[in-house]
């Protein structure tokens, strides 16, 4: 399996320096205390190339901004605003500047360390991102007591990834069943490269719907915390960027498909390069262009599994061309070969048509949907189904059941059984009698004469030709399987006459366990 990545990488720039001081107020009047400047600085979001929006990624609704002495740490002046200006006075000297855009609220005064270890949750349905900035600055005084600082470029807190997946024409037949983004962290820091977490629980999922466009292509986009998972340089290939080599909590596309009856599982990791890199940042978005090319699992971060489910009935000894004459049971196999990646494969089987009451499927109760729990989940299994009928008649000689397969990496799957069935007569001539049918939808004339009969409940007409000794008086043994009986067996009396062909066994009804002649 060929898998083509291409992975662009747009950050944004941050803005330069600048600085402040103590014994700040908010500029509300135009009046400059004396020994204070009044500091001016616009504030803007940054520019992410190439942005194709679900969330709305320029919008700035509010700014919560902090200012704290450079030196003491210590809370200088916080302001709620909704314009995009920073304006307020200030003494001369050395501040560390924070701002938190888009809180939809007021966050209130907080300390250094409550601002400084401030995190961002993973969501879905954002209707704006997160933004913040952080710039440390120095305020000298100047003639006419104002500083205008350079614009405050606020950067995104969030990762964007965006992947479009399809497959080769040489791929024909694949389907794309599902995607997960995986080792996504609840939450991530907005200031700094604070290193991620070794919890398990502070990771999770994203299942996407797979929705094709019309030429057969998958696209979707999500935002994310950052997750810098650092950088391995012993994964010079990008063969070699699989779960064996990557860190245990490295984010990555898991990519569900179904060929035929195999199963593929695709794993593409993130990073700002196709080898060694793993780190998702904030403020940066990543972009995937995955073509799926091949099957094989020559890539190491391909696993493929095969799936074969299929049912004896038809192929039984009892089949009857199409006819299928229901014994005590049959089996639903399940025959799963290749590496499975600890999925484990598990499912229902509904009955869509048929008498439920007759219905079983395993060990569960018969007219219940039946879970299936295969023991061997790389191997082959086996579990029995039953139908039985006490006979089968044209209003019942139907049965549909549905098997529904899952696996918990998002493999899901449906498959269709439907079979004709029949109950059957064996007619076993004594001598060299060539009987012949009607009134029955199908019959076999084996080598040695025997007949098997598919009928339903109004039985089926025998027939022999004309003979030349006219109270000759021979037998018929009939044999009746119906679905919950063993081979009935019947002498019933074989009439011939000399003139023409007449009827010798009208088997006008079928009951369980006996046919009336």
């Amino acid at each position: 399996m060929k898998l083509k990545s291409m992975i662009i990488l747009c950050g944004l720039v941050a803005a330069g320096c600048a600085a402040c001081s103590r014994e700040i107020q908010p500029a509300g009047e135009r009046n400059i205390p004396e020994g204070q400047v009044r500091v001016v600085m616009p504030v803007q979001a940054g520019q992410m190339e190439c942005v194709t929006r679900a969330a709305d990624e320029d919008t700035v609704s509010d700014l919560n901004v902090y200012l704290f002495d450079a030196y003491s740490r210590e809370l200088v002046l916080h302001s709620y605003l909704t314009s995009m200006e920073l304006e307020f006075n200030c003494v001369p000297g050395n501040y560390e500047l924070y701002v938190i855009a888009n809180a939809y609220a007021d966050l209130g005064e907080l300390q250094y360390a409550q601002v400084t270890d401030r995190t961002v949750n993973f969501m879905v349905g954002l209707r704006s991102l997160p933004m913040s900035a952080m710039r440390e600055l120095q305020i000298e005084q100047q003639p006419g007591n104002q500083v205008t600082l350079p614009p405050l470029e606020l950067e995104r807190d969030m990762a964007k990834v965006t992947y479009s997946i399809s497959a080769a024409p040489a791929m024909n037949g694949v389907e794309i069943v599902s995607l997960q983004v995986c080792n996504i962290p609840r939450r991530g820091a907005i200031f700094g490269d604070t290193a991620p977490s070794a919890q398990e629980d502070e990771y999770v999922s994203s299942n996407r719907s797979i929705v094709m466009d019309g030429q057969g292509r998958y696209t979707d986009e999500l935002y994310m915390p950052q997750n810098c998972q650092g950088i391995v340089a012993s994964v010079t290939d990008q063969r070699l960027k699989d779960a064996d080599h990557a860190p245990q909590y490295a984010t990555y596309l898991m990519i569900r498909a179904v060929r035929e009856n195999k199963v593929l599982e695709y794993r593409v990791y993130l990073g700002e390069n196709n080898t060694t890199d793993f780190n998702v940042r904030r403020n940066t978005r990543y972009s995937l262009d995955i073509t799926i090319e091949g099957e094989s699992e020559v890539d190491t971060r391909v696993q493929c599994y095969t799936l074969d489910v299929y049912d004896d009935l038809e192929n039984s000894d009892a089949a009857l061309s199409g006819y299928c004459i229901p014994s005590k049971a049959w089996n639903l196999h399940f025959d799963i070969a290749g590496n499975t990646a600890g999925r484990k494969i598990s499912g229902t089987v509904t009955l869509r048509e048929g008498v439920a009451s007759c219905f079983k499927f395993n060990t569960n109760p018969y007219g219940q949907t039946g879970t299936i729990a295969l023991w061997n989940q790389n191997g082959p299994n086996a579990l029995p189904v039953i139908y039985n009928p006490p006979v089968v008649t044209e209003a019942n000689g139907w049965i549909e059941y549905d098997v529904l397969l899952v696996d918990d990496g998002g493999f899901r799957k449906t498959y269709t059984f439907r079979h004709m069935l029949a109950n059957e007569i064996r007619a076993v001539p004594y001598g060299d009698e060539a009987l012949t049918v009607t009134s029955a939808p199908y019959y076999l004339r084996q080598e040695d004469g025997t007949l098997r009969i598919a009928c339903y409940e109004n039985g089926c007409t025998l027939r022999a030709p004309a003979v030349q000794c006219r109270d000759a008086v021979r037998r018929l043994v009939c044999r009746c399987r119906l679905p919950n009986e063993a081979l009935d067996r019947r002498a019933v009396p074989l009439q011939t006459f000399g003139d023409a062909d007449r009827p010798i066994c009208q088997i006008r009804k079928i009951v369980a366990g006996e046919e009336a002649p």
